[in-house]
């Protein structure tokens, strides 16, 4: 562990997956909020060059590198740190990815691992901030999706987090946890792994021509600073803890978003269908309400996606 001393009466908050796309902006808004911030980090394998999630922890956090299916390690980071706070963003979040047994080693058993562990060894632990996703639900019968709409997930990324959020309940009587389900939310640095990401990669480099997946779906986006502000703001949330979509409220079809990238960058893509990319039960259209969200913090979102698009074209290369 890499070793700053925290202030007397410092909060002191752990952040779990810090080193990902998120956990960079919520470290920055943790830091300037006078957090003393403790990543947890996976361990890189033996032999192996620094990675770019280690390179990603800011100056004045603290890193621990464990891995949460290792609870004998993670129970004894625990009784060091004692962390105030957290915040789980440690993850599998692609759903395309091809490792389907390590999708529910990491989002399940290790979730499972880290809230039993702060049952015994951090009783005092104020609020616990579990990131789902908004995935869960599927194809959903009526928009916008609320809270109370039946989880109904179509890939195993949805199912593992579902599966993390009923593990979560039963622990809820002992421990703050509260529950976010974002939606797609982006933002400067995401992988092109991600739909945005990939789409604005390819402008970034002047291509003229990409190939996607499904043209005819429609998705609810937020910015990645906005859903890092809701992160914190959930620490200090007030009472019982409870679920809470963080979306925008509203959906963009795919081909718009192309049209919004032309305009910014002053030129038109080609747009070609590869099949290969046609994922198996596509959810055609996806939006939700954060009506529930706004009702426990009020408004939170500062950013709209044309502004967060310009920022992904325009940012420094990292």
């Amino acid at each position: 562990m890499t070793g700053t001393q925290s202030e007397p009466n410092q909060p002191r908050l752990l952040i779990t997956g810090a080193g990902g796309f998120t956990g960079r902006y919520v470290q920055e808004l943790a830091l300037q909020a006078g957090f003393h911030c403790i990543a947890l980090l996976q361990p890189a394998a033996h032999g192996l060059p620094r990675r770019r999630e280690d390179a990603a922890i800011m100056p004045g956090v603290d890193a621990v590198y464990v891995d949460l299916t290792d609870c004998d390690e993670l129970q004894r980071v625990l009784q060091q740190t004692q962390p105030d706070y957290v915040i789980h963003l440690a993850a599998i979040a692609f759903v395309a990815h091809r490792n389907t047994a390590e999708i529910y080693q990491t989002n399940v058993i290790g979730t499972v691992n880290l809230l039993d562990s702060l049952t015994e060894y951090c009783p005092a632990v104020k609020r616990i901030v579990l990131a789902s996703s908004g995935n869960i639900y599927g194809n959903a019968d009526m928009l916008p999706i609320r809270e109370n709409h039946p989880a109904r997930p179509l890939n195993d990324y949805a199912v593992s987090k579902h599966a993390m959020e009923c593990a979560a309940h039963i622990r809820s009587n002992t421990l703050p946890i509260v529950v976010v389900r974002p939606f797609n939310y982006t933002g400067a640095g995401q992988s092109e792994n991600f739909l945005l990401a990939k789409i604005v990669a390819a402008y970034r480099r002047s291509e003229t021509r990409i190939k996607l997946g499904n043209l005819h779906v429609a998705r609810d986006f937020s910015d990645v600073r906005d859903v890092a502000g809701v992160y914190l703001r959930l620490l200090n949330l007030e009472g019982p803890g409870g679920i809470y979509n963080i979306c925008s409220g509203r959906s963009v079809p795919l081909l718009q978003i192309i049209d919004i990238m032309d305009s910014l960058a002053g030129y038109s893509m080609q747009v070609d269908v590869d099949p290969a990319l046609v994922r198996p039960n596509e959810i055609t259209e996806l939006y939700g309400s954060d009506a529930q969200l706004q009702a426990r913090i009020g408004t939170w979102r500062q950013y709209e996606l044309e502004n967060t698009l310009h920022w992904m074209l325009t940012a420094p290369a990292a």
